[in-house]
């Protein structure tokens, strides 16, 4: 087939040509010569009326020139006359191009305009608040904003059980949002709503305890809750806490309703002195309640001192009221020392708020005693006496040895010095030779002391010296002698054994009839550095022997005659960079006793002397080193 318009030789089943785009149905009806041009037979060769001038002029045209391809012939526009019946043709083909649908291209742009559809849904519903809380109703994953506000409505609507679900869930989600404090209290409602009260109180505890402990909303609700379970008692301590933490007075006002008034005392806190013209030998203090309920008091009381150690009052805290207190039930009386009194009062299960008053009480302190004689250089032995100038009745210490008086101390008994220096009777002290303080110190009732005498006399007859370096024994001499020696002037021992000590590791027991010898390890081999002996023919320092009397033992040696104690003991002289000397009685057994003498080594190490005593007479003799500086309370406690 050829196009009526252009001449493009088509196929016969074109209906539009690709050409110039005009419609072929209607030359499909040409028919004759001009359906056998157009290349058509039968019915495709029919033609309509309206396209015979063009045809018959195309044939004519043809015929004329000879020409079989009509495509040579084409008319131009020039050659073809512009038949009316042409443009209305093509207006008609025109109107059919412009009025032609892309079917494939209207299903694209459907097909995309629904996909960025349902995509922008989607983002709706992901990425927006509305579309978040949609997705929540429907029961799809949201975020945590979208389940606190569909809690909320689940709340309004009266769902509860839902709206905990959705208040739950969200907390899961983000826990550590800004503003978790006030969206948890949505949480609360809803639990206390539903009846889960126990589950609203550990909600309010974790959020005054772990998010924000001041703001009070979270102690309110926890309160109204034990208000309306009745815990009292709870409600009591709980309401302090929170007025702790807070500062709302509102928890005080509230609390003072519930439990009772705090205890009072009669007697102020403060610092009070004992009247001593009235022989006043304590104060009191009355404990009073408002309500007349019952008080329950710790005293604390630390004789003759105003202050407390901080161990002390850890021990004073540590103690509870009223399970550790002592009911009340008259006046306390305050001694001399400082005071701490706590009380509370006690209504059914409640209990106040706990009063601690602090007293210190102090006691005139007694004058000093004065020496008979004046300080001063004396040519023979002189007897003095101490006196005291004042009203009160005192008990004086004193001492002639060089020591400090030691007096006993009042309140446990674990507290009280080892030893406690003589208590003058009034009798005459005779002095000895030498140099000599004597010093006194006054205690009143109260066990106030005074502050100390002390006179400096110098009675310049001969004397004895301190136990010293100087001083010898039988063969040996300490830590010096070695075993080989000690055995060569000892003889053979009966038993030898190996040790340990503190003094060494490594040392050696040697064993006597008479005794034993003990040695240590140094560089040189065993060295001695403990022998002890009873027998009579063991030569102690200064000819010193078993068998002899107390008293002449200590003729020996320097002697200060100071007096025995009140537990038969006493010291015989006391020098701080020389050493001392001190006579025990045995605690159990007094016939029983020993005598210590002291020196002191250049290395910081002692050498004791002992002379161990039955009825005062010396029935063995022993001397050690130690490498430790002895003083006299560490042997004292041992007695």
């Amino acid at each position: 087939m050829i196009c009526p318009q252009c001449g493009n030789v088509l196929s016969d089943s074109v209906t539009v040509c690709p050409e110039c785009g005009m419609s072929l149905k209607d030359t499909a009806s040409i028919s004759g010569a001009a359906g056998i041009r157009q290349g058509r037979t039968g019915k495709n060769a029919r033609r309509t009326e309206r396209a015979a001038p063009y045809s018959a002029f195309a044939s004519a045209q043809t015929e004329n020139a000879g020409i079989d391809d009509y495509r040579l012939l084409r008319p131009g526009p020039e050659r073809v006359p512009d038949l009316p019946e042409r443009r209305s043709r093509r207006t008609r083909e025109h109107r059919v191009r412009k009025f032609m649908v892309n079917w494939a291209l209207v299903w694209t742009v459907i097909l995309f305009l629904v996909i960025l559809g349902a995509a922008g849904g989607f983002l709706y519903l992901k990425t927006s608040d509305a579309g978040q809380l949609i997705l929540a109703r429907m029961g799809y994953d949201a975020n945590a904003e979208a389940l606190w506000a569909l809690g909320s409505e689940y709340l309004d609507q009266g769902y509860i059980e839902r709206a905990i679900i959705s208040f739950e869930s969200a907390h899961a989600l983000e826990p550590d949002r800004p503003d978790i404090y006030s969206k948890l209290l949505l949480l609360g409602e809803a639990y206390m709503a539903g009846g889960y009260l126990s589950k609203a109180e550990a909600l309010y505890t974790t959020m005054y305890t772990d998010i924000d402990p001041k703001t009070v909303t979270a102690y309110r609700l926890k309160a109204s809750i034990l208000t309306s379970q009745g815990r009292t008692m709870e409600l009591a301590a709980f309401l302090k806490e929170a007025y702790t933490a807070t500062g709302d007075a509102s928890f005080s006002r509230q609390r003072e309703e519930l439990v009772p008034a705090a205890p009072t005392a009669a007697l102020a806190a403060g610092k009070y002195t004992l009247d001593l013209t009235t022989s006043e030998q304590f104060k009191s203090v009355e404990l009073l309640s408002a309500e007349d309920y019952d008080i329950y008091y710790i005293h604390f009381f630390k004789p003759n001192k105003e202050y407390i150690e901080e161990d002390e009052l850890q021990k004073l805290n540590a103690q509870a009221l009223p399970d550790d207190g002592t009911l009340y039930t008259g006046p306390i009386h305050l001694e001399p020392g400082y005071h701490v009194i706590r009380t509370v009062a006690i209504s059914s299960e409640l209990i106040s708020d706990e009063m601690v008053t602090t007293y210190t009480v102090s006691a005139p302190s007694p004058s000093s005693p004065k020496l008979s004689l004046a300080p001063g250089t004396y040519q023979t032995r002189q007897r003095v006496w101490l006196r005291y100038t004042g009203k009160d009745p005192v008990t004086i210490y004193y001492t002639i040895d060089g020591q400090t008086p030691v007096t006993p101390m009042t309140g446990d008994s674990r507290n009280q010095p080892a030893y406690t220096s003589p208590v003058y009777t009034g009798e005459p002290i005779l002095l000895p030779g030498g140099r000599v303080h004597v010093k006194a110190i006054a205690v009143n009732s109260y066990n106030v002391r005074s502050n100390e005498m002390d006179v400096e006399l110098k009675i310049d007859i001969k004397f004895e010296h301190f136990f010293n370096a100087a001083d010898t024994y039988g063969n040996f001499t300490l830590l010096t002698t070695t075993r080989d020696q000690f055995v060569r002037k000892y003889g053979q021992p009966t038993a030898e054994q190996e040790y340990s000590d503190t003094i060494a590791l490594r040392c050696l027991q040697l064993d006597y009839d008479w005794g034993y010898a003990r040695f240590m390890s140094t560089s040189v081999g065993y060295v001695v550095y403990d022998v002890q002996s009873d027998s009579s023919s063991f030569a102690g320092p200064r000819s010193t022997r078993c068998g002899m009397n107390a008293s002449a033992v200590c003729e020996k040696f320097r002697d200060m005659g100071q007096l025995n104690n009140s537990d038969g003991s006493r010291s015989i002289y006391w020098d701080q960079s020389s050493g001392y000397a001190m006579s025990y009685k045995d605690k159990t057994n007094p016939s029983l006793g020993q005598i210590d003498y002291v020196y002191y080594t250049e290395d910081g190490g002692s050498v004791m002397l002992t002379y161990y005593t039955a009825n005062d007479i010396v029935t063995k003799i022993g001397v050690r080193y130690s490498n430790l500086r002895i003083s006299p309370n560490d042997y004292y406690y041992k007695k």
